[in-house]
């Protein structure tokens, strides 16, 4: 990376408005597996439930992302990296130089809950906002999160972390995504609405029907136990 700083807002504004759409989408997908697999499984009902269903649905936006992007429907790369203690892994996605990692958020403008992974991005960030005569940047390529509501997806934004305190903060927000039209501002369209339908149904569905049926097959050989 040069060694010149980072402006968050156009970091975030270099993501195309096609590929917000197709992430977009893709996350609808997930959330729409992880409605069906509910329904599918009564039995998860209980005063876990919201809890249960948030975990599946951030394995399920990172799988669904993924596969995309191994079909050819989203552009980009999509790499796996474990979090700290290893007990699992988050999926970060690649454009343009950018790297974007997604989180589930309980409204606009609201950072996600804390995460190592999340603050070591908010630090790389940190590291490229200045210019210094020794170079001292990460480097890395400007990391940036994309948040969607936490059980219905009635918003989707991109955020810039960085570090103030030891705390994650914001460094520039995108509006809504859900009602952001092609030239990048807004459409005025109701929440929910979006303009672009850039992935091919089809495919998206047979990557949506694929993941299901591996949560169930999963859960059917949990409960064989």
């Amino acid at each position: 990376m040069s060694n010149q700083p980072l402006d968050p807002t156009e970091v975030i504004q270099s993501i195309p408005s096609l590929v917000n759409s197709s992430l977009v989408q893709c996350i609808r997908t997930a959330y729409s597996i992880t409605d069906q697999i509910a329904q599918d499984f009564p039995i998860l009902v209980s005063p876990h439930l919201a809890a249960t269903l948030g975990q599946i649905r951030f394995a399920l936006v990172n799988n669904v992302v993924a596969k995309s992007v191994k079909e050819g429907l989203v552009p980009g790369t999509a790499n796996w990296y474990p979090v700290a203690n290893a007990s699992a892994h988050f999926m970060e996605y690649g454009i343009d130089g950018v790297r974007v990692t997604f989180a589930s958020s309980a409204a606009l403008y609201k950072l996600p809950k804390h995460s190592d992974f999340r603050v070591s991005r908010a630090y790389d960030n940190q590291l490229c906002l200045f210019p210094q005569d020794e170079p001292l940047f990460s480097e890395e390529s400007p990391a940036v999160l994309m948040l969607h509501g936490y059980q219905n997806l009635n918003f989707a934004q991109l955020v810039m972390p960085g570090v103030s305190d030891g705390r994650i903060v914001a460094l520039a927000w995108s509006p809504n995504l859900l009602t952001v039209g092609e030239d990048g501002g807004q459409s005025g369209m109701p929440s929910g609405g979006m303009p672009l339908d850039p992935i091919p149904a089809e495919p998206l569905a047979e990557i949506a029907l694929k993941l299901r049926t591996e949560a169930v097959e999963i859960y059917k050989g949990s409960e064989n136990r």
